[in-house]
């Protein structure tokens, strides 16, 4: 989409810097099997591509590369910390780490083994989430959860719509449709209208 290729333009120019990254955490008490978090996530990262896109660059243009599903695997990181103060030291260095979208998933988690808690870190660029998204990123990885823990039914895996799909679209619609009575594209109408208003800034 025209906002990916917008993040992918400053990412490019500092792949360290962290100015677009979304951390979430979240702190469990109890019975946590790691082994099935793991698989977890792998669920999520399956069912929703965008997690599991690069942007390298073609032609002098980025493009999405979807990889397969393997491509999440071992995407969970295990880390033993003696104190909520260091797990909060560890997440910290975490999320201030960039990303490189040529290369690197926009995804990182890391589970935090904090005496007999248990901290779930997840780092993701803007480029593949939102603070919208993180409501259903969460149901998601829990459901996934529960039901490979035996106690749900297990979510339904394959989506009708994927962002790629959106992004066809936006690409197709500002790039093809038309203004009544003008022959230009939409694209090139509101590319206009910018560059007027900010010519002389």
């Amino acid at each position: 989409s025209f906002g990916q290729a917008r993040m992918h333009f400053l990412n490019q120019l500092d792949t360290r810097a962290s100015d677009y990254t979304i951390s979430l955490a979240a702190r469990f008490e109890g019975d946590l099997d790691p082994d099935i978090l793991a698989q977890a996530l792998n669920e999520v990262i399956t069912r929703h591509e965008i997690l599991r896109t690069i942007y390298p660059t073609i032609d002098g243009r980025p493009v999405q590369h979807i990889l397969p599903p393997e491509a999440g695997h071992g995407i969970l990181d295990r880390r033993t910390t003696p104190s909520p103060a260091a797990t909060t030291e560890e997440m910290a260095r975490e999320a201030a780490r960039g990303f490189d979208l040529s290369t690197d998933l926009p995804l990182r988690a890391v589970l935090f083994a904090e005496g007999g808690q248990w901290v779930l870190h997840l780092v993701m660029h803007h480029i593949a989430t939102d603070g919208a998204s993180l409501g259903p990123l969460t149901q998601d990885l829990a459901t996934a959860y529960a039901a490979l823990r035996g106690s749900a039914q297990p979510m339904r895996r394959k989506l009708d719509v994927q962002y790629a799909d959106f992004a066809l679209w936006q690409r197709h619609v500002l790039e093809t449709q038309t203004l009544v009575g003008d022959d230009r594209p939409l694209l090139d109408h509101r590319t206009q209208l910018w560059t007027e208003r900010l010519a002389g800034i």
